[in-house]
C-alpha cells in the first residue's frame, strides 16, 4: 500500500499495520457470536479509515497489491521516520549516502529497520554513513533473509561494548518467548554483565540498556504495565539466531536442546541454558555428565525444559545463577558459595524454610525469587538476612515470610554495630511486618514492599508492629497490603508511593481520601473487599496523577464522579462487581483514557461502558477501547 503521507488515504499504511496484527480480540465462532463481531470489526476499520474496502466504496485494483517489499518512496519515508523520528528529514548531506543505504536493504522492511536502528544511535557524518553504505552493499546479493541477517550482523557490529553482552543474552531465551522485563533485570545484575556508574543503580542502568537495544530495533516492546513501564519484551527469530551464533562463537553461553547437541563441548562455558530438551533417560546422562565436565560454569539456566535435574553437579561451586523448577538439598544449596541469584519455580519443595535458612548463609547473595510452591504457612527468616549487604531483591509469589527483628548487636565483638541493607530493594510478602525505626534505618533503598496483616497474637495490638514508621521509607514506591481492621487508620503511607495494591482490608470508601492525596499515585488496585461500602463518591482535587484504576469483587453499587476526579486516568478495570448501576458518564470525558475493561460485571454496568464508546465514537475519539467479558457475551473487544 502506498505511504503517501496521508492519513486519511485508505492506502495509507502506519508502522504499525503489520502482517497478522489483530483488529479485534475475539475469534469468529460462527452464528453464535458474529453480530457481535461483525460490529467490533466494523469499529475497529473505521478507526484506521479501512471500511472503504469491506463496503465496496474503494474501487478493487486491477491487480493485487504485494506487501512483502516497499517501493523506494515507502523505503525512504520507513528509513526517515525510524532514523530521524519526529524530524523526519534528512539533512541534505546524508540524502544521496543515505538513500543507497536503504537500495542496499533489498526494499525488505525488516533490512531497512535493522539498519536505521544503527544509524540513529551513530554519528550522523557521511565518512561513517559511508562506511555503512559500503558494509551493506557487499551483503546485498544474499537477498531475503540472508541480507537481513547480515544487516543484523552489521547492527551487532557496531553496538557499544557494554551493550553486547546484553544483547547476546537473549538468546537465553526460548523462540517467541515473552520476556518479562522484571526478571532479565535481575539476571543482567546477577551476571555482572553491567557496566556499573557511580549515581546510578544496576537496575536503572540494566533499563538503559534496555531502552537503548530497544531503540536501536534489536528487541521489540510485547506489552506495557500499569505504570506504562515496559512489561515484557520479544525478539525475532531472526535476531535470536544472531544472538546465538554470536553467543556460541565467543563462548558466552551454550544452549542445549535436543539429543545430539553438543553435550561434550560445553566444558569452557560460562553459561548454561537447557531449553526444549528430551526427557530420554540416555539424554538425561549425557548432560548431566557434560555439566560434570564444565567447571567454569556460572550460570545455569533451565527455559520450558523437560529436563529436571536430581541433583547438582559438585563442580557447580562458582554457580552464580541458577534458574530451575526442582527442589534443592541444604546440603546442594551450601556448596554454591558464589550464588547471587537463584529464581525457583518448583510446584513442590519439601524443606523449603530449611533450605532458605541455609541460603542466607551464603555472603554473595542478591536475589531470591520463588513463583511455583504454594505456602500455607509462613516461611521464618534467619536472623542472618540482616547481615547480607548484596541483597537486592527477596519475592514469594505464593506465600509470606515472617521477617524477625534485626539484632541489636553484633555477637562477635559485644558493640552496637548497625548494618545498612542500601541494596535491598524488594520484600515481598512479609507477616505482620514490625516496622520499627531501627528496620526502617536498615532498609532506606526500599523500592517495593508486600505486607499480610492477619490476626495478632494475643497481647500484641497496632503499636507493637509500629507501622506508623511506614512513612519513613521515602523510596518505597510499590505496597502490597493484604489488610487486618482499621489498616489504614493505623499506618501512614509514605508521599512516594506510585504503586498501591490493597487486598481483604474493607477499608470503608470515605478513607479512601487518604491514598487519594498521595501526589504520585499513578496506580491503584482494590482487591476482594479491599474496601467496603456501597457508594463511592471521590473528592475533587484527588487523585491527580492517577492512571491505572483496578477495582475487582467490591461491594460498589453507586459510583458519583466526574472527569475532574481522575483527570488523567488511561486504564480503568473492574471486574466481578455484580451490583455497580452504571459507570458514571463522566468518566468517558477523561481525555487521557485509552481503555476500559469490565470482567463478569453487571448488565447495566456493561451497557454503561458500551454507551460511553457511542458517545466518544461520535465526537472522533477512536482511541477507546472496550473490552467485556461476561458469562453471556464470552468475551468481545471493542476499538
Amino acid at each position: 500500500m502506498a505511504n503517501s503521507g496521508n492519513f486519511n488515504d485508505p492506502l495509507f499504511l502506519h508502522p504499525s499495520d503489520t502482517p497478522g496484527m489483530n483488529l479485534v480480540n475475539d475469534q469468529l465462532l460462527g452464528v453464535e457470536n458474529y453480530e457481535i463481531w461483525s460490529r467490533d470489526m466494523i469499529i475497529a476499520l473505521k478507526a484506521k479509515n479501512k471500511i472503504a474496502f469491506i463496503d465496496g466504496s474503494y474501487p478493487r485494483p486491477c491487480t493485487p497489491h504485494q506487501l512483502h517489499f516497499l517501493d523506494e518512496d515507502q523505503s525512504w519515508a520507513l528509513f526517515c521516520d525510524k532514523v530521524f523520528g519526529q524530524e523526519s528529514c534528512c539533512p541534505p548531506e546524508l540524502e544521496k549516502v543515505g538513500k543507497t543505504i536503504v537500495r542496499n536493504c533489498g526494499a525488505l522492511p525488516l533490512a531497512i529497520v535493522a539498519i536505521s536502528g544503527l544509524l540513529s544511535k551513530t554519528s550522523r557524518t557521511v565518512e561513517y554513513w559511508e562506511h555503512v553504505a559500503n558494509d551493506t552493499h557487499s551483503e546485498l546479493d544474499k537477498g531475503g533473509d540472508g541480507l537481513c541477517f547480515e544487516v543484523f550482523s552489521l547492527s551487532y557490529k557496531h553496538l557499544p561494548v557494554h551493550l553486547k553482552p546484553c544483547f547476546l543474552y537473549m538468546a537465553i531465551f526460548p523462540e517467541d518467548h515473552k520476556i518479562k522485563i522484571s526478571k532479565l533485570v535481575k539476571l543482567w545484575v546477577a551476571e555482572g554483565i553491567l557496566k556499573p556508574m557511580s549515581s546510578r543503580s544496576l537496575e536503572e542502568i540494566a533499563k538503559d540498556n534496555l531502552k537503548d537495544l530497544i531503540e536501536r530495533n534489536l528487541i521489540q516492546v510485547h506489552a506495557y504495565g500499569s505504570r506504562n513501564k515496559i512489561k515484557t519484551c520479544t525478539i525475532h527469530d531472526l535476531l535470536r539466531d544472531l544472538c546465538l551464533r554470536e553467543a556460541q562463537k565467543e563462548k558466552f553461553l551454550c544452549v542445549i536442546h535436543r539429543l545430539n547437541s553438543h553435550p561434550r563441548s560445553i566444558n569452557n562455558m560460562r553459561r548454561l541454558i537447557l531449553q526444549r530438551s528430551s526427557d530420554e533417560e540416555v539424554f538425561q546422562r549425557q548432560v548431566f555428565d557434560a555439566k560434570n565436565l564444565a567447571s567454569c560454569t556460572r550460570s545455569l539456566i533451565c527455559c520450558e525444559s523437560e529436563y529436571k535435574p536430581i541433583k547438582l553437579p559438585v563442580c557447580f561451586r562458582l554457580l552464580r545463577v541458577l534458574s530451575m523448577d526442582v527442589a534443592y538439598s541444604c546440603e546442594e544449596i551450601l556448596r554454591l558459595v558464589n550464588l547471587r541469584c537463584i529464581h525457583n519455580t518448583a510446584r513442590s519443595f519439601p524443606n523449603l524454610s530449611n533450605t532458605l535458612e541455609f541460603l542466607f548463609l551464603l555472603p554473595n547473595l542478591q536475589t531470591v525469587s520463588i513463583a511455583g510452591i504454594v505456602s500455607e504457612t509462613p516461611i521464618n527468616l534467619p536472623a542472618e538476612i540482616w547481615e547480607m549487604p548484596q541483597l537486592r531483591h527477596l519475592k514469594m509469589e505464593r506465600g509470606d515470610f515472617y521477617l524477625p527483628d534485626p539484632s541489636s548487636t553484633n555477637s562477635k565483638n559485644g558493640r552496637r554495630d548497625i548494618l545498612v541493607m542500601k541494596n535491598l530493594q524488594t520484600l515481598c510478602t512479609i507477616r505482620n511486618f514490625r516496622c520499627t525505626n531501627e528496620v526502617v534505618h536498615r532498609i532506606p533503598s526500599l523500592k517495593k514492599l508486600g505486607i499480610t496483616y492477619r490476626r495478632f497474637p494475643s497481647g500484641f495490638g497496632w503499636d507493637h508492629y509500629e507501622s506508623y514508621n511506614l512513612v519513613h521509607l521515602r523510596n518505597l514506591e510499590s505496597l502490597f497490603l493484604n489488610g487486618y481492621k482499621n489498616v489504614l487508620q493505623n499506618l501512614c503511607l509514605p508521599r512516594s508511593l506510585k504503586k498501591l495494591t490493597l487486598e481483604n482490608c474493607r477499608v470503608p470508601w470515605e478513607d479512601l481520601t487518604v491514598v487519594g492525596s498521595l501526589p504520585h499515585l499513578e496506580v491503584l488496585n482494590l482487591i476482594h473487599q479491599a474496601v467496603r461500602g456501597r457508594e463511592w463518591n471521590p473528592v475533587e482535587g484527588e487523585f491527580l496523577e492517577l492512571k491505572s484504576l483496578k477495582n475487582f469483587s467490591t461491594d460498589l453499587v453507586e459510583w458519583t464522579a466526574d472527569s475532574s476526579h481522575f483527570p488523567r486516568l488511561e486504564k480503568l478495570s473492574l471486574g466481578h462487581l455484580e451490583f455497580l448501576k452504571e459507570i458514571p458518564d463522566g468518566i468517558g470525558e477523561i481525555q487521557t483514557l485509552r481503555s476500559i475493561s469490565l470482567v463478569f460485571c453487571s448488565d447495566s454496568a456493561n451497557s454503561s461502558a458500551e454507551k460511553i464508546q457511542e458517545e466518544q465514537l461520535e465526537l472522533g475519539n477512536h482511541e477507546l477501547q472496550v473490552r467485556i467479558v461476561g458469562p453471556d457475551r464470552k468475551k468481545h473487544s471493542v476499538g
